[in-house]
């Protein structure tokens, strides 16, 4: 799952259009992620990381 979002962007021909919608659907995902209560405390420092990377983009 993560670093998903660069796969995607590099093995996938998307119009613009088409990759805005894929990468705000990733970043929803993974935001619902960060608040599941279930995940450990590993993968939640992972998730929470590859948040702060797309922000930064």
């Amino acid at each position: 799952m993560l670093n998903c979002l660069r796969q995607l962007d590099s093995k996938l021909d998307l119009q613009l259009h088409e990759k805005q919608l894929v990468h705000t659907l990733y970043f929803n995902h993974l935001s619902r992620l960060s608040t599941e209560k279930s995940i450990g405390q590993l993968l939640l420092n992972k998730i929470l990381a590859e948040i702060r990377t797309l922000t930064l983009m």
